[in-house]
Order: C-alpha cells, then structure tokens, then sequence
C-alpha cells in the first residue's frame, strides 16, 4: 500500500483511486510590458468569452439561462472594464519628487 500526504477537504482516512493533478508553475514576468497588446488580448478574450457563454446559454435549460445572462452582461459592464482597463495602463508618468525624497530617508525619519 502507498501513503500520499497532502491537504484534505476533512479530517480523516481515506481508501480508493488516486488521481494526481500536475499544474505548470506559475510565471509572472517583470515586463517590459505592452498596455496596447494587453488591451487587445482582453478584447479578443472578451470576445471568446461572450461566443462561448452565448452557446453555452443556447444548450442550457431554460431555468439556467439566467447565469449566462449574467456572466456576459458582467462582460459588458462599463464600471467594471473601465477597473480593468486602468490596471493595464502603461506606467509613463515619473515618480515626484517627493516620492524620490520618501525613499530616500533613513526609516527612522522623522525622529
């Protein structure tokens, strides 16, 4: 018999099939980053994601339509792309000048 140790959903033993489950590593660049190409992979998924929830909502009972609905208006949200949109603006403005003396002091300032 092998033992696998992990992280359980509850306390306890367990005796059955195992399946693993191996993800890629994650891995964030440091950029340069490019806010236009950004913008436009968040439109092109947009568009994707409204195609699919459409026919994903045309194969759903007519009570499970609503959530569909939902989800592609969420994609629509004016409020909610304008957020989004703000997180990939491109970081051109300088730092001020009283952020360029902040990170100058000692920490201890002022005494």
């Amino acid at each position: 018999m092998k033992v696998y140790k992990g992280f359980t959903a509850s306390p306890g033993l367990v005796l059955g099939q195992v399946s693993r489950l191996d993800r890629p590593p994650l891995v964030f660049g440091e950029g340069p980053f490019h806010p236009e190409q950004e913008k436009q992979a968040l439109e092109d998924a947009i568009k994707v994601a409204q195609q699919e929830l459409d026919e994903m909502a045309s194969r759903a009972a007519p009570s499970e339509q609503a959530i569909f609905l939902f989800q592609s208006m969420m994609l629509e949200d004016e409020g909610f792309m304008n957020e989004v949109a703000f997180q990939i603006k491109p970081a051109l403005v300088p730092p001020r000048r009283w952020t360029v003396w902040a990170a100058a002091m000692p920490p201890s300032w002022p005494p």
